[in-house]
């Protein structure tokens, strides 16, 4: 669940790519940024703490990768969030043409 959802705020394509970052972070550490917490810790998390991260601690991971997870995908307020646009335009998406 994106942080606005919380908030209230209206739901628009920007919750999904909220939900995109989290699924390829989840893919990428092999859990929930929130696992082991219970709702009311999760929500207070959401709220008042900064953005999950992909932490890259073995250097597994490119730079796009990480840039696009973690800097346009993973923003808390919407309005810094990539739209879908600008994340088909995002070096790791051009890069997925070169395989």
């Amino acid at each position: 669940m994106a942080p606005e959802i919380l908030l209230t705020k209206p739901y628009n394509s920007l919750v999904d790519i909220w939900s995109l970052g989290i699924i390829l972070l989840e893919l990428a550490e092999g859990n929930n940024p929130y696992r082991g917490m219970t709702l009311s810790r999760i929500m207070y998390a959401m709220k008042n703490e900064r953005a999950p991260r992909i932490k890259n601690k073995d250097k597994k991971w490119s730079e796009d990768f990480l840039h696009f997870v973690n800097n346009r995908c993973l923003v808390k307020n919407p309005v810094e969030r990539a739209d879908t646009y600008e994340l088909m335009l995002h070096p790791f998406m051009k890069g997925a043409d070169d395989e």
